[in-house]
């Protein structure tokens, strides 16, 4: 029998159990459970409050569906007692907020009503009266009091007064609509601090009282047209002397905005100060400190808590006190934040007064050294590693033979770590991660032919180009860093041979060699890079995998075929480039329909059909007008390009429609929405490159710091065919000349903001060059004349700037220049001037004693556009006359 009770484990039997008693209603203490399994202690303190947090976000996701349900029947009274029910205003957790007027005063008030479904839960209800009566005792100018409470029909109530204002949340919004950052008025800091100083005067108020809020959040603060502050929603207060209805240990409150120990149930009165740190750090930030509850429960759940960015990395704005006091409110452990809310309050009203704060500036070293305290193993490890790259970095200049006595002392040091194999697998995996960061996406653009180019990259850092040109985003890496990958795959190595029975360490030696092949890549040493991918398949090969783990290691055997694919295009061998994608293919069509994989796999398989689909077109397409070899072309393409592009355009539907917060789906479908080749588009091609803009204006709205994104954007929008290669024939489309401007905004951006990266200088230039084909079909001469200008000028510097460029983009330059110069001839001809050839004929001149020198280099692999243009040169010059 599969998962019998006899094979589980005991502590995932516990966990069910501990499940079940959250689900009946009971509180079961996590001590108890570590009482009473002591050989479980360390599992059940970090699994056991995760579960809990995780049961109770179910149940508020639950309760607000419930409240959903209900809301859109009506079954509130028009009267409730002395109060005539006016219409909603307001609903959370605990009930619905109605404006009412109160006959007997001839006053409005805010109505809080407890749902008759709710009633069915008997704590509701307890918590609903617990609320009014802890609000009720709460008397304070920033706090909101209640006037009364009853019953009618069955349904609970209890009246407040009618703040006329919006909750801080809908501020945060407003000002995030309103344009972010830059439009921030100058006193934004101060009402930061204002803000602040009144909530914290209402919950040191509150805490003096014996009363902790355990739910602050922007919703649950109110402010008036005069920015004056009232804390609303003591439904989930608890008093010191804590009732039946919310005992301690208790997890509750709203995730997003909880403390690290509120999620074990341990509150305290600083756990309202780590949720008000939030919630002033969002209005500070515009932007949530940790995202979604998803991401906020990682942050929380584990034994090392993850710390908010710096709101000045966000913001440079941001005052440094203001930090300051923001990330004490935040730190992780509650003996490290302010005493109570009162010292809180003090500090922000000296910031306010300009006077030095108590908080003091945590610098590197103390956050390096209280990680070091949480992660003792890890940090051993990371630190053997460190002393690597700072090894190898310092005596590589010194001498050959030092650098390698020190590389070879420190790879014994980490061989010892060996010791105990999991340690030091996890610590590796960790240091691996860090220095070659797994994370894929694809870059793609246009070559001197005009066609598209395609390579693959990781998510980090500068910029690099193999030899066709096509250059993508890739680490900042070095020969060290390679180095130093290298010897810690000596240690997975010697992990395998130890436990050559566990199918996780070799497949860790395997994945290591297949990042080892990615930075060789990256630093363009394809030979080595090959070798590194033949060894991690050959590593996989070897395994012998369970049920389980089956699909996993299709899935990095198809990520090392890509991987080995992208190297064999940039070695200009297509044939063995298509060959390595279409068995990507299908070892992921080998592990099972693709409807039943994961996502990984979906999205693998939608980026290996997008790799299939540009070989295709660049084997074949443009040549034939067909996907279609003949017998001279090496072996019969299976796939179609088209078919391809639709099919990985179907999976990335499905991906982006079940994950719409993931944006690199619906970037790599806005990659396949785009026409291929240089044909002309039909309708239905222009209509999916037009979604395509919309889907990359959207990311590049909401990510304007990837850079992909915002080339992408402008590749995007130039891709419309002017004519101006001698092989393309020009397209009518009557927004060209605009969707072509809009890319010169966008690369001159991007080259302005990274001018290391050759890929937006070349870029820019051909984009010059095709305006400039453009005013001259419509016969603006003069116009013409100066974007080709520009082009030659731009193409020139790149080139002189970037000399490992490929030589096609000199061939290219010396295409603009015959460019330039027939331009100038039809200028000259159309003004009668006899001494207009003098420029155009030393241009010519220069392009084809430069083409020349070009043509007798072996390196010049792609020589149609160098032939074509020697051609029509040498027909130019001719039908010249001769000089004098």
């Amino acid at each position: 029998m599969i998962d019998s009770a006899q094979d589980r484990d005991p502590l995932e039997l516990l966990a069910d159990e501990f499940v079940a008693r959250l689900r009946d209603g009971e509180r079961p203490s996590i001590s108890q459970y570590v009482r009473q399994y002591p050989q479980y202690a360390d599992e059940i303190e970090e699994l056991f409050p995760t579960v809990a947090a995780m049961e109770q976000y179910r149940c508020q996701e639950e309760s607000q569906r419930r409240t959903g349900l209900r809301a859109g029947s009506s079954g509130i009274p028009e009267f409730l007692g002395d109060f005539h029910v006016i219409r909603e205003i307001g609903r959370g957790g605990m009930g619905i907020v109605y404006e009412a007027e109160q006959k007997s005063l001839a006053r409005r008030v805010a109505l809080k009503v407890l749902p008759k479904h709710a009633l069915l839960q008997e704590k509701d209800r307890l918590r609903f009266e617990r609320e009014a009566q802890m609000a009720a005792a709460l008397h304070h100018t920033h706090i909101v009091p209640v006037f009364g409470t009853g019953e009618c029909d069955g349904l609970h109530y209890y009246a407040m007064p009618l703040i006329r204002g919006v909750g801080l949340d809908e501020v945060i919004r407003g000002l995030r609509d309103g344009g972010g950052p830059p439009a921030l008025p100058s006193d934004h800091w101060s009402r930061v601090a204002r803000i602040g100083i009144q909530a914290a005067e209402a919950l040191d108020y509150a805490h003096e009282q014996g009363t902790l809020h355990r739910d602050v959040k922007p919703s649950n603060l109110l402010l008036d047209e005069k920015d004056n502050l009232s804390v609303a929603d003591f439904g989930l207060a608890r008093a010191v002397e804590s009732t039946e209805v919310s005992r301690s240990g208790e997890v509750v409150g709203t995730l997003r905005y909880m403390a690290p120990e509120q999620l074990e149930g341990r509150a305290e009165a600083r756990s309202d100060l780590y949720s008000l740190g939030l919630s002033l750090y969002e209005l500070a930030t515009l932007q949530p400190a940790f995202g979604e509850s998803a991401a906020r429960l990682r942050s929380v759940s584990g034994r090392d808590p993850v710390q908010p960015t710096r709101p000045r990395k966000l913001n440079p704005a941001i005052p440094r006190d203001l930090e300051t006091i923001l990330l004490k409110c935040l730190e992780p452990e509650p003996q490290r934040r302010y005493r109570d809310a009162g010292a809180l309050g003090d500090d922000l009203q000296r910031f306010l007064e300009g006077r030095p704060i108590r908080a003091r500036h945590v610098t590197w070293m103390e956050r390096f050294a209280r990680w070091c305290r949480r992660n003792p193993a890890l940090a051993g490890v990371s630190a053997l590693a460190a002393s690597l790259l700072i090894a190898v970095a310092v005596t590589a200049g010194v001498a050959h033979l030092r650098t390698r006595k020190a590389y070879a002392e420190t790879t014994a040091a980490l061989h010892r770590a060996e010791a105990s194999s999991l340690v030091a697998l996890e610590a590796l995996d960790d240091i691996y991660l860090q220095l070659s960061p797994d994370r894929i996406w694809i870059q793609s653009g246009v070559d001197a032919r005009g066609e598209v180019c395609v390579c693959l990259g990781l998510r980090s850092g500068g910029g690099g180009i193999d030899s066709q040109g096509r250059t993508a985003m890739q680490l900042h890496a070095s020969e060290e860093t390679a180095a130093v990958l290298k010897g810690l795959l000596v240690c997975y190595d010697r992990l395998a041979e130890q436990a050559s029975d566990d199918t996780r360490v070799q497949l860790q030696a395997a994945i290591a060699c297949r990042r080892i092949g990615d930075i060789r890549q990256l630093l363009g040493q394809l030979a080595e890079a090959k070798g590194e991918y033949d060894r991690a398949l050959e590593k996989l090969a070897a395994i012998e995998p369970t049920v389980d783990e089956r699909v996993q290691v299709a899935l990095e055997r198809a990520r090392t075929y890509n991987g080995l694919g992208n190297t064999e295009s940039a070695r200009l061998d297509a044939t063995a480039a298509y060959e390595a994608h279409r068995q990507a293919l299908k070892v992921l069509q080998e592990a099972g329909p693709l409807s039943d994989l994961s996502a990984d796999c979906r999205y693998e398989a939608a980026r290996t059909l997008y790799f299939l689909a540009n070989k295709a077109t660049f084997d074949l397409g443009n040549r034939r007008g067909e996907n279609e070899p003949d017998d001279t072309q090496g072996p019969k393409r299976p796939y179609n390009s088209r078919q391809c592009r639709e099919a990985a355009t179907t999976l990335l539907e499905d991906l982006s429609a079940r994950n719409p917060n993931l944006p690199d789906y619906r970037f790599l479908l806005a990659l396949c929405l785009r026409p291929v080749g240089t044909t002309v588009i039909s309708e239905a091609d222009a209509a999916d490159r037009r979604r395509a803009i919309s889907i990359l204006e959207e990311l590049k709205d909401l990510h304007p710091d990837v850079l992909e994104y915002r080339y992408e954007l402008a590749a995007t929008y130039a891709w419309i065919h002017v004519g101006f290669f001698p092989w393309q024939q020009p397209v009518a489309e009557p927004y060209a000349r605009s969707s072509l401007e809009m890319a010169l905004v966008e690369l001159r951006w991007l080259t302005e903001h990274n001018p290391s990266i050759p890929q937006y200088a070349v870029s820019t230039a051909l984009i010059l060059a095709k305006l400039g084909q453009l005013h001259d079909r419509a016969g603006q001469s003069r116009r013409a004349l100066s974007f080709f200008r520009q082009a030659l000028q731009s193409q020139e510097d790149a080139v002189r700037r970037f000399p490992e460029l490929p030589l096609h983009h000199q061939v290219l330059q010396e295409y603009m220049r015959l460019k330039l110069a027939q331009t100038l001839l039809h200028a000259g001809e159309a003004a009668d001037n006899p001494d207009a050839d003098a420029e155009p004929r030393r241009l010519l001149e220069a392009c084809l004693a430069n083409l020349d020198q070009l043509a007798k280099r072996p390196e010049l692999v792609d020589r149609r556009l160098a032939e074509a243009t020697v051609s029509m040169a040498g027909q130019t010059l001719q039908g010249m006359p001769a000089s004098e």
